[in-house]
């Protein structure tokens, strides 16, 4: 309705260290800070009234407009030109020399390169936000049950409306 090229819901992050993403603005342009690559300065950043500065987590819940998506796959535009790559450090598992798939490692022993649809965003002119509700557009599942946070036993159901067979 208002003619962004891209938009959001967003959800507030629950704490500091939320494994989330946060939605920022560098040089003008709208960006996804993965939580892997946000300083732990800018995690716990606060305004004057005390709220995160960085609390718009990224959910995943994302709209483009069908002509901007066109943009973003023109194999010889900017997007595909210019789109960066995130470092991700990672347990990678290797197989040994006669074929047999060993472990995977404790401790991270590769780099992967990734790229993410939230990163053509920066290449938006406009775009909207809207705030969701916790609990109702978003509740996680990072973690195995009996973790006790962001887990199938923390995340209730109950509010979602209750179709007929």
């Amino acid at each position: 309705m208002n003619g962004f090229q891209a938009g959001a819901k967003v959800i507030k992050k629950a704490y500091p260290d939320e494994p989330v993403g946060v939605f920022t603005r560098r040089d003008g342009k709208v960006h996804v800070v993965e939580y892997s690559e946000m300083p732990d300065d800018l995690n716990t950043a606060v305004d004057e009234s005390g709220n995160l500065k960085f609390d718009a987590a990224n959910v995943v819940l994302h709209y483009y407009s069908l002509a901007f998506l066109k943009k973003c796959c023109d194999l010889r535009g900017e997007v595909q030109s210019e789109l960066a790559y995130h470092v991700a450090r990672k347990q990678i598992p290797s197989v040994s020399d006669d074929g047999v798939a060993t472990e995977t490692p404790q401790e991270n022993n590769g780099v992967k390169l990734e790229a993410f649809i939230f990163d053509v965003y920066a290449f938006c002119d406009s775009v909207g936000f809207l705030n969701g509700t916790r609990g109702i557009d978003f509740a996680p599942v990072k973690n195995k049950e009996g973790t006790g946070k962001d887990s199938p036993d923390t995340v209730s159901i109950s509010h979602l409306p209750h179709f007929a067979d």
